[in-house]
């Protein structure tokens, strides 16, 4: 992000044409991430690989680099798998998740060696409903870490579906190649610790060679976003040892692949907002400014956090605990709730850790989404 703001603060001071709102990725950033990422887990356990969580960011030169370090391309929908066949994925280099049915590409992506993990075994069974030869096939499944929430996502090893897919595959009718779960709020490393104990359980009991134990980890932030947490964040490393010891206990021999699926923690710092101060005024003693972007071009980091907002200021007017609107007619558009710092209208605003969840969930509404520019161009 530093390079970011000083490559910004060099180009308005020559000239003041970028126009706002405008998203500005860094590939060097988002490359480094996840060559760090992977390079820490393969340090624990070899046989190591990282799928790119499509639905995080699609921009083009982040989805490069994943394919040039040779990981998979983590898809949710036909649409998403489209894309990652856009852009030269071959199928088995994809990860095809999701409840979306997509039966055709699905077994398409089997078949030429993708790991397409069901949710269902009504899924399952339409599968090998139309498909003559045993499918080899991931089963996603759903199992209770402790961490109280009660998920909607997969299989539940302890129900009759379960026990359906050790019947169709003693038949078999089936080849399960991967074991996959998807669990979110338990981002604790105490969480993946048990996560990975029981998906070297479910491994061994289906015979799966690839447990991919999907994602939701914490990623490299400013230090400002990070102290919002109120819980403790644990670095590459951390995550790497913690699970990266079970497998390598579990599977000495590294006869199964572990993968990871992660789109926050690699390129949540890799893509910042450019905006504009257009609006600010005093109500009842609380000062308010506004910006010429909307909270949805923000993303979710908004939603419960307040993003780092560096302004680009010439002059010494200042506010104080000041909330940052976006430019829609709603009034919970809210990008900031508690900023201090320079600030005049005309003024540029860099937002930062916007890369998870920022452009992909940006919109029409009101206003256009933002342009993108890579910060080489700038």
């Amino acid at each position: 992000m530093n390079l970011t703001l000083e490559k910004i603060q060099q180009r308005l001071m020559s000239s003041d044409d970028l126009k706002t709102p405008l998203y500005i990725a860094d590939k060097n950033d988002f490359k480094r991430n996840i060559t760090d990422f992977v390079a820490a887990f393969r340090k624990y356990y070899p046989n190591y690989n990282i799928g790119y969580s499509f639905k995080t960011n699609y921009c083009k030169e982040f989805i490069n680099v994943v394919k040039e370090i040779g990981g998979y391309a983590e898809v949710v929908s036909p649409k998403e798998y489209q894309l990652a066949r856009n852009y030269g994925f071959d199928d088995s280099r994809i990860i095809y998740n999701g409840v979306i049915p997509d039966l055709g590409n699905k077994i398409r992506c089997a078949n030429h060696g993708g790991i397409v993990n069901v949710d269902n075994v009504g899924e399952l069974g339409s599968l090998i409903g139309i498909y003559t030869s045993p499918l080899a096939i991931g089963v996603r499944l759903n199992f209770d870490i402790g961490n109280g929430i009660v998920s909607r996502f997969g299989i539940d090893v302890d129900s009759k579906s379960y026990q359906e897919i050790i019947e169709l595959q003693r038949r078999g009718l089936i080849k399960v190649k991967c074991v996959h779960c998807h669990i979110s709020y338990a981002r604790g490393l105490s969480y993946f610790k048990k996560r990975a104990e029981m998906m070297a359980r479910y491994a061994k009991e289906l015979r799966a060679n690839i447990v991919d134990i999907s994602g939701n980890m914490f990623g490299r932030m400013d230090d400002s976003l990070k102290a919002q947490y109120g819980e403790y964040i644990p670095l590459y490393e951390e995550y790497a040892k913690t699970i990266g010891e079970v497998f390598a206990r579990e599977f000495p021999d590294g006869e199964v692949q572990l993968v990871t699926e992660n789109g926050t923690p690699i390129v949540s710092t890799s893509m910042s907002l450019l905006a504009t101060i257009i609006g600010k005024k005093v109500i009842r003693g609380k000062t308010m400014l506004v910006v010429d972007c909307k909270r949805d071009d923000v993303g979710f980091v908004c939603h419960t956090k307040n993003p780092p907002c560096n302004v680009l200021s010439n002059d010494s007017d200042y506010v104080e605990h000041a909330t940052i609107y976006g430019c829609t007619c709603i009034e919970n558009d809210i990008i900031h709730r508690d900023y201090s710092g320079p600030t005049n209208i005309g003024d540029k605003i860099l937002i930062s850790n916007v890369g998870a969840y920022g452009c992909n969930v940006a919109n029409d509404f009101i206003t256009h989404k933002p342009k993108c520019i890579c910060i080489d161009d700038i």
